[in-house]
């Protein structure tokens, strides 16, 4: 564990963040710990998906809200993105947004400019002139940066920045600015203003259930995991969590994701303790008719999809691991029948969605031997 921040709260605690690999989702995790001000932990969280995530700033907003900074591996447009995400006083995520492209970006540094906006530095392969160049974004107090953007485009040169008196440039994202807060360059340089578009953010999820233990996977495209709520009263920010239940019964579970645009949920009833667990998809449309033999299997399984040809055709397939991970996928189907061979994919327990035109429309559990 690494701290790399922090900060002395109103109550005369500290918040500290920085990188954990011994607690969270994945290789590295953003770690968030409060003390009292005896150092003694009253709490702690982590924040991040299945790669490599890690925080290297932190600010106290003036609703006492943390706001961190850092670097994503597990999110965003591609490499390393910029990271930034605002926490309630007690841990819980409000919102994270990730700026960058293709290539890597990297974030060194955030403050908050005297009108309450955002503003981080680092730097990145994806804009600019060629090679590394500087990286200065603005945003609102909810993490955007697009009011003056195209969203259709995910990397557009909007304006040019405008000169000061002194011959240097005022430089952010997506708004030119005087504000005498803002990171000034040499005059030499010719910055472009950078503008991040939005993905489509299309929630959903699928789950494995033993008694009253539930492993829930996330399947959203277009953003990343916001919070789950569990219907029991807990919630999680972690992209595939684990969930106990203490008492048998149906309970709607929500899966909220965002990005830098917004958020978008996704809910659907599951049953513990008793009977069969279902996921009831409700306004994304029913769960279609799905044969499949044999399951579990060894060498390959033959789906059975029940589907008019040109709904067939609408619909595609996607197979992910227990992680989350996509393995194998069709974009559109060709026939209402189609095999799924073992190839290089190892033995374990997988889970197959359909969607058609952007609806989930059903899922379910595939097992190799």
């Amino acid at each position: 564990e690494f701290a790399y921040a922090i900060k002395e709260t109103s109550n005369g605690g500290f918040i500290v963040v920085g990188s954990t690999k011994s607690y969270g989702a994945g290789d590295t995790d953003i770690f968030l710990v409060k003390t009292d001000s005896t150092g003694t932990i009253d709490w702690s969280k982590t924040y991040g998906g299945v790669a490599e995530d890690y925080a290297n700033d932190l600010i106290i907003d003036a609703e006492g809200n943390y706001v961190i900074s850092g670097t994503t591996k597990s999110f965003g447009g591609g490499g390393s993105d910029c990271y930034l995400l605002k926490v309630k006083n007690n841990g819980d995520l409000l919102w994270a947004n990730t700026y960058g492209g293709v290539d890597d970006e990297v974030n060194w540094g955030l403050t908050q400019t005297t009108n309450g906006w955002y503003t981080f530095v680092g730097q990145t392969k994806s804009y600019g002139s060629g090679g590394i160049d500087m990286f200065l974004v603005r945003t609102d107090l909810d993490g955007l940066n697009n009011s003056s953007c195209d969203n259709s485009d995910s990397a557009t040169t909007v304006s040019s920045p405008t000169t000061n008196s002194m011959g240097g440039y005022w430089l952010t994202s997506g708004v030119t600015t005087t504000d005498s807060s803002m990171v000034m360059t040499n005059s030499s340089l010719s910055p472009s203003i950078v503008c991040f578009g939005c993905d489509s953010l299309l929630p959903g999820y699928t789950f494995h259930r033993t008694s009253f233990q539930v492993i829930f996977i996330d399947l959203s495209s277009g953003g990343f995991v916001v919070k789950w709520d569990f219907g029991d009263g807990d919630t999680s920010s972690l992209q595939n969590p684990t969930h106990t239940y203490a008492t048998s019964g149906t309970y709607k579970v929500c899966l909220t994701i965002g990005n830098s645009c917004g958020i978008d949920s996704f809910c659907g009833n599951i049953t513990v303790g008793t009977g069969l667990s279902i996921l009831e998809l409700g306004s994304s449309g029913s769960i279609i008719k799905v044969d499949i033999a044999p399951n579990p299997f060894e060498h390959y399984a033959k789906f059975s999809v029940q589907l008019d040809q040109k709904s067939i055709q609408e619909t595609s397939f996607a197979l992910y691991d227990v992680l989350g991970n996509q393995v194998m996928s069709k974009d559109r189907l060709s026939a209402n029948n189609f095999f799924v061979y073992k190839d290089v994919l190892p033995s374990g327990i997988y889970f197959y969605l359909f969607t058609h035109q952007q609806r989930i429309i059903g899922t379910g559990k595939l097992i190799i031997q």
